[in-house]
């Protein structure tokens, strides 16, 4: 019988914090689940900071995934549909999330610079994982910003909004971001949803006529109105993917170059070696060579 996929793993979830507070944080530690628990994108309405602590993860964010290891930085903007998940399922991902009400933001924001609407828009570009590695001085800022916050909220809480202001209106030098909105119109139809399922679920193998059966489309309908929303058909979208994940796995990760080809639904690792050579041009152990 021919397995029929589900639109209801894709679907985003408002998540209330507990608390009205201007700065909350979660008591214990947050362990993200292991990667083959069942996804659910979900946002919230503030501003969203954490630190890994220990173990290594995956964080999908408005369609992109970025590899998570300790001491990394967590930066998710209002209203952003994210997700997280640990690689190891013996070794779960701890994090530490810290999360501020954007009006105090905004106000500071406003006191310092009459464009408030640049820097909001700049904060929905921020990369989701901060490495100390890549962005040096926006690491060491918003860890510090971290550190304040774990000794005691109430006496952090006035100088954090100051600071994630401040960040704001340095991220285009500190970050190398620019506040100019991207062309073209966003999608909302239903190759936007086969997008998400398939963010969600790279690791399976859909069939094309599975993922339009999804949303009542033909096959060659789906095919046609992916391809001019992303580029191309939608299991070039899901290979593209893998191996974008793949990257970040090979780089972040001790896995073994068969290892990271299963992870990323790859059954058969000389498909894995073809479809990453045509991506990159490089063997996925060369690349993970190039970039040591």
């Amino acid at each position: 019988m021919q397995k029929r996929a589900s639109f209801q793993a894709s679907k985003t979830l408002f998540a209330p914090l507990p608390s009205d507070s201007d700065v909350f944080c979660d008591k214990k530690q947050i362990r993200l689940p292991y990667a083959e628990d069942f996804p659910v994108l979900h946002y919230h309405d503030r501003y969203e900071l954490g630190i890994c602590e220990e173990g290594e993860g995956l964080f999908l964010s408005e369609g992109k995934y970025s590899a998570l290891s300790a001491g990394d930085i967590i930066f998710i903007s209002p209203g952003a549909r994210h997700y997280s998940r640990s690689i190891y399922p013996n070794a779960l991902c701890s994090c530490r999330f810290f999360y501020f009400r954007p009006d105090p933001i905004r106000a500071t924001l406003e006191l310092h610079s009459p464009d408030r609407a640049k820097y909001e828009t700049l904060a929905r570009k921020v990369p989701t994982v901060i490495r100390r590695s890549e962005f040096p001085s926006a690491h060491r800022l918003l860890s510090e910003l971290v550190e304040d916050c774990r000794k005691s909220l109430e006496v952090a809480a006035p100088r954090a909004f100051l600071r994630l202001a401040l960040f704001l209106m340095e991220a285009e030098d500190l970050l190398g971001l620019t506040a100019v909105e991207p062309s073209g119109t966003q999608n909302h139809g239903a190759e936007e949803r086969v997008a998400e399922f398939i963010s969600l679920h790279y690791s399976e193998s859909h069939s094309a006529s599975e993922l339009a059966a999804m949303c009542y489309l033909s096959e060659s309908q789906l095919r046609r109105r992916f391809i001019a929303s992303y580029g191309q058909p939608p299991i070039a979208y899901r290979n593209s993917l893998r191996c974008r994940i793949a990257c970040e796995l090979l780089t972040s990760t001790e896995l073994p170059v068969a290892e990271v080809a299963e992870r990323v639904g790859f059954g058969n690792v000389s498909d894995f070696y073809r479809m990453f050579r045509k991506a990159y041009g490089l063997a996925p152990y060369e690349y993970k060579k190039s970039k040591a």
